[in-house]
């Protein structure tokens, strides 16, 4: 069985190993991070934060032996639901990372990505968990 769902506290183990497998440093939880679940394991997180009104994805990562079957899509389309339902209009990252940009963020003149939530969501999917940009 398949979950997207937002962080828990007694996620942090699962949380910081997935992390530490993919080579990321980052263990501060505040935010909001969501969370996919394939049968029970940690196989995919995304964290958002919003700074001086503007939200920004953090990153989006899902395990290297899961990737290629539509998993980053779902999650990112559920933190940035979330996101959405607190207000944003537009979200951004700071990372400059292909499959960002292949999903519909754009480069600004601050050399930051961002997306238009709106927009985003007004894109068509086709049901095979991946959706056309």
């Amino acid at each position: 069985m398949l979950i997207f769902r937002k962080y828990k506290d007694n996620d942090r183990r699962g949380l910081e190993q997935l992390l530490a497998d993919e080579g990321m440093a980052d263990f501060n939880f505040d935010g909001l991070i969501y969370l996919a679940i394939e049968d029970g394991a940690l196989v995919g997180l995304a964290k958002g934060d919003k700074f001086k009104n503007r939200w920004f994805l953090e990153y989006l990562l899902i395990a290297k032996d899961k990737r290629g079957r539509g998993l980053g899509d779902a999650l990112l389309r559920s933190i940035l639901n979330r996101m959405n339902n607190l207000g944003a209009r537009w979200v951004y990252s700071t990372r400059s990372e292909d499959y960002l940009l292949y999903k519909g963020f754009t480069l600004n003149e601050f050399g930051e990505l961002e997306l238009d939530v709106d927009e985003f969501f007004d894109k068509p999917c086709d049901g095979s968990g991946s959706c056309h940009v």
